[in-house]
């Protein structure tokens, strides 16, 4: 297993890790997050509440299975199901120009965006390029200092992708 695939797997890791602990800091984080899940998908209440607490099972499972040597495969593959469909939902949402919110992170009420649904087509291409390299590469040696680095790179790459709603407001033209 080459290094480019550890650094993937600790990306989805830590994007699923993160965006779980944000929905379940708090009962109104995952309030606002069933709320966000019944307006983007018109679901009812019940059925929203139950799509929002598997979603955040999902993603918890996923993000420490993909770590896990024995399932990790499994994992990945998960990780592009579960992205696509978030994928699904968000292009729905913006084809009928509604302005709802994801919560995507648990936070922020930013109207989903098409920078919400590309960060999902990067993220599940990536999970399925990973796959697709373990699959062929099968498993390597790996140096301490090498998964090291890559544990950097996937930190600064979770934070860039659980902080694009602010990135995207400092990046936009002041309006005069």
């Amino acid at each position: 297993m080459s290094y480019s695939v550890w650094c993937i797997r600790l990306l989805i890791c830590g994007v699923f890790a993160v965006s779980a602990i944000g929905k379940l800091r708090g009962r109104g984080a995952l309030v606002a997050f069933t709320g966000a899940v019944r307006e983007l998908t018109g679901l009812g209440s019940r059925p929203a509440r139950v799509a929002a607490v598997a979603t955040v099972a999902a993603e918890s499972l996923v993000a420490v299975a993909v770590l896990v040597p024995a399932v990790h495969r499994v994992a990945l593959a998960c990780a592009v199901l579960l992205l696509g469909a978030f994928v699904l939902v968000l292009a729905r949402v913006l084809r009928a120009g509604r302005a709802v919110a994801c919560r995507c992170f648990g936070r922020g009420a930013a109207p989903v965006a098409a920078r919400h649904v590309v960060r999902n087509v990067v993220l599940a291409a990536l999970a399925g390029l990973a796959l697709a390299a373990d699959l062929l590469a099968g498993p390597a040696a790996v140096e301490p200092a090498g998964l090291a680095l890559c544990l950097l790179v996937a930190a600064v790459s979770v934070a860039f992708v659980a902080l694009l709603d602010d990135i995207a407001v400092l990046l936009t033209p002041i309006s005069k």
